[in-house]
């Protein structure tokens, strides 16, 4: 199941980058297009329910409260929205590896 949701995730992350490059890549350039990636990440988060801080925490207990889901959908949506580089990036740096 973790597996398929961190699939998932970067799968999201190279289409939201590839969107957001056709749609306002003329118009904006560097930095300015991390807002655009961001709302639509976010806005992809919400839309799939997807929140990968309880597979980062696995060692730690993470609060199943309304407040800890959202803060999860949407930090999931900012790496969602950073671009397929990025989350991989992301993951290899937070994920534990098996060994």
């Amino acid at each position: 199941m973790a597996a398929g949701i961190l699939v998932l995730v970067i799968l999201l992350a190279g289409m939201a980058e590839w969107i957001v490059e056709r749609l306002f890549g003329s118009w904006l350039k560097g930095k300015w297009l991390i807002i655009p990636g961001s709302v639509i990440g976010i806005a992809v988060a919400f839309s799939f329910n997807l929140n990968v801080i309880p597979l980062l925490a696995s060692a730690l207990p993470v609060p199943d409260t309304t407040a800890a889901q959202i803060g999860g959908t949407i930090i999931t949506g900012l790496v969602i929205g950073a671009g397929s580089d990025a989350t991989h990036s992301f993951i290899t740096k937070f994920l534990p590896r098996k060994k």
